[in-house]
C-alpha cells in the first residue's frame, strides 16, 4: 500500500468517526428545535415571497443552544467556519500558480480544489478547535475569574498568560493533529514544527494578542469561542497555508527582527 493510499484510508476513518459523532449527537439538537421556530416568518409585502429571518430571533435561538448544548454547538459552528478558511487559502495558492505559472500542464489537476484537505480542516474545526477552547476558557475563567473592570490588570495578566503559554503549546498540538490527520509520521511533524513553529508563533501575536485583549474585555463568556472562532476564519487562511506549503518553499512570513 503507498503512503497517499495508507493517508487516504486513514483520513476515510477519521471521517467516518465525525460522521458517528455528529450523527449520534443529532438526537440533543431535536429538542431545540421547536425554539427556533419563531424565527422563520412570512413576508407581509409580497404573496409567495421567501420567509424573513429576523436576526434578534435567530441569535436567541443560538444563545438558546449555548446554554443547553454548549459543546456540541460549539463543534457545529467551528464546523462550517474552519474549512471557509482552508478554502480560501487554496484559491489563493490557485490563483498564485496561474499568475507564476509555476504549474506546467501536467501538473494542471492539482489547481482543482483539494477535497481531502478541506475535510481535514473540517474535522480540526469540529473537533479539536472548539473542544480545546471550550474548556480551557472554562479553566481559565475559573482560574483567574472575569474582572468587573474591562480594562484592568487582572485582563492584562490573563492575555499574557494566554498568549504567553497557552498559544505556543495550542500552536505545536495543531501542527501535530494536523500532520496525524493527514497520516504524516512522527519525524515530519517534528521536522514541520521546526520549520514552521517560530514564524506562525511570531505571527500569531501580531493577530492574536488584539483579539484576545478584546475578547476578555468586552466578550460575554459564553460567546468567546464563537467570537475566537469568527476571528480564526482569517486565521485558518494563514495557517493552512503555512502547513500546506511545499517543502523548500520560502516562508512568507518573517521574525521582526528579520524584516
Amino acid at each position: 500500500m503507498t503512503t497517499h493510499t495508507r493517508r487516504d484510508a486513514h483520513l476515510l476513518r477519521m471521517a467516518a468517526v465525525l460522521l458517528l459523532l455528529f450523527g449520534g449527537s443529532q438526537a440533543f439538537f431535536t429538542p431545540a428545535r421547536q425554539s427556533l421556530r419563531p424565527v422563520i416568518r412570512r413576508s407581509s409585502r409580497s404573496r409567495g415571497a421567501l420567509s424573513a429571518v429576523d436576526a434578534n430571533d435567530l441569535f436567541q435561538g443560538y444563545m438558546g443552544l449555548i446554554h443547553t448544548h454548549p459543546l456540541i454547538t460549539k463543534c457545529a459552528t467551528s464546523a462550517m467556519i474552519v474549512p471557509l478558511g482552508d478554502l480560501s487559502a487554496q484559491a489563493i495558492e490557485t490563483y498564485k500558480a496561474k499568475q507564476t505559472g509555476a504549474k506546467g500542464n501536467d501538473e494542471e489537476e492539482d489547481l482543482g480544489i483539494d477535497w481531502k484537505r478541506v475535510l481535514r480542516f473540517l474535522i480540526f474545526g469540529a473537533t479539536l478547535q472548539p473542544i480545546w477552547n471550550h474548556y480551557y476558557f472554562q479553566w481559565f475563567d475559573h482560574l483567574i475569574p472575569p474582572p468587573s473592570d474591562p480594562i484592568s490588570l487582572t485582563n492584562v495578566l490573563k492575555v499574557a498568560l494566554d498568549q504567553g503559554i497557552q498559544a505556543p503549546i495550542f500552536t505545536v498540538v495543531i501542527f501535530a493533529y494536523l500532520d496525524l490527520l493527514e497520516g504524516k509520521n512522527l519525524e515530519e511533524t517534528k521536522a514541520q514544527i521546526k520549520r514552521d513553529f517560530w514564524p506562525c508563533i511570531t505571527t500569531n501575536w501580531w493577530v492574536w494578542i488584539p483579539i484576545t485583549c478584546a475578547n476578555y474585555a468586552f466578550v460575554p463568556p459564553d460567546l468567546r469561542v464563537l467570537f475566537v472562532n469568527v476571528a480564526f476564519l482569517g486565521w485558518c487562511v494563514f495557517l493552512s497555508l503555512l502547513v500546506n506549503k511545499k517543502d523548500g518553499e520560502p516562508t512568507s512570513q518573517t521574525r521582526p527582527s528579520e524584516s
